[in-house]
């Protein structure tokens, strides 16, 4: 369960294996077997996971509010 949410949430971001990888000091090997659910991260891991993907998911949505500024703003 916990590899499909990972895949899900690095395929959504549109992010590579090799990516995730370089993000936690692990080979594409290990974030697969992760995602296919034979083995699972080390908690420093999965902080380090969730800080990235809190990280992606903020410039989200400041690039959405500098949107919405900027349409309401000039109309």
């Amino acid at each position: 369960m916990l590899g499909k949410r990972l895949k899900t949430y690095r395929m959504n971001k549109k992010i590579s294996q090799k990516k995730i990888g370089e993000l936690v000091d692990r080979d594409i090997q290990t974030i697969r077997s992760w995602e296919d659910g034979k083995s699972e991260p080390k908690a420093s891991e999965l902080v380090k996971l969730s800080d990235f993907y809190v990280f992606l998911w903020m410039k989200c949505a400041e690039e959405k509010r500098q949107y919405l500024i900027k349409k309401f703003k000039y109309k």
